[in-house]
């Protein structure tokens, strides 16, 4: 199965055991995981499973460094928590959030920003599975996405971080339409959007810490895997096999034909 498959299966799995649907703004079935509610919010925003949360309603892909508006909880999307930004312009899917200026962004690409550009308050993260699991503080009682938990800040996090910081110094990343293959989003919302490109310098140094605690966490798991064995496999065809065949007999001569008795060896003289 395709990585991308992989994912969303899981994050209907853990959405639907969770009791927590998603849908898109246009009311449609989003196979993400909600995210834990934000403090003074009722509904919940949601992700791609692997993904952070943002209290602002943004989503943050780990891996392509960038922010986009994904999924809520509410179907109608009038709810509270529900990230209202790009509903309109991107009604049935998730949407990339494109830097503009220091306090502005814009859906999917910063071409759209002299047209369509909106404010995005400063948010934190939320502790959901996927950000516990990186930074190794899982706790027993939580599940992903639950949508009951706190909005608090974390270790990787200590301020406020807004959904699109700006880098300064960083050049600025197009827009495209091809599908990212591993993350499930599209490297239009992984490109272009997000952080103008690249995240404030409080998330980055937590990024930082998270990337070094799964890379120690894989080395850990290298050397606790048994050391594969030296000896090549004996490959099949060096066996000396003989196959054997069912015996054919092969047909015999004909006998020559008879000369008839009264026919004589040789003439014989009058």
């Amino acid at each position: 199965m395709h990585p991308s498959r992989w994912s969303l299966a899981i994050a209907t799995l853990v959405a639907v055991a969770s009791g927590q649907q998603c849908y898109w703004p246009n009311g449609n079935d989003a196979s993400l995981v909600a995210c834990p509610v934000a403090n003074g919010s009722t509904a919940a925003a949601c992700c791609f499973a692997g993904h952070y949360c943002m209290s602002n309603g943004a989503c943050f892909s780990n891996t392509e460094l960038s922010f986009y508006r994904g999924a809520c909880t509410a179907k109608d999307w009038t709810t509270k928590g529900c990230p209202a930004y790009c509903d309109k312009e991107v009604p049935g899917a998730h949407a990339g959030i494109a830097k503009c200026t220091n306090k502005q962004y814009a859906c999917q690409s910063t071409s759209n920003c002299a047209t369509d550009s909106f404010e995005i308050p400063a948010g934190i993260m939320l502790p959901n599975l996927y950000l516990k699991s990186d930074i190794g503080v899982l706790a027993t009682t939580s599940t992903a996405g639950t949508a009951t938990a706190t909005a608090t800040t974390t270790g990787i996090a200590t301020t406020s971080v807004g959904a699109a910081g700006n880098t300064g110094g960083a050049s600025e990343a197009t827009c495209t339409s091809t599908p990212a293959a591993s993350s499930g989003i599209s490297t239009g919302a992984a490109a272009g959007i997000g952080v103008g490109v690249g995240a404030p310098l409080a998330l980055a140094i937590g990024l930082l810490t998270i990337l070094l605690l799964r890379e120690k966490k894989k080395t850990r798991a290298a050397f606790s895997t048994p050391a594969y064995s030296q000896t090549a496999p004996v490959s099949p065809w060096a066996k000396s096999e003989h196959t054997a065949y069912a015996p054919v007999e092969i047909p015999t001569q004909a006998p020559p034909p008879e000369l008839p008795s009264d026919h004589r060896g040789r003439h014989e003289l009058s």
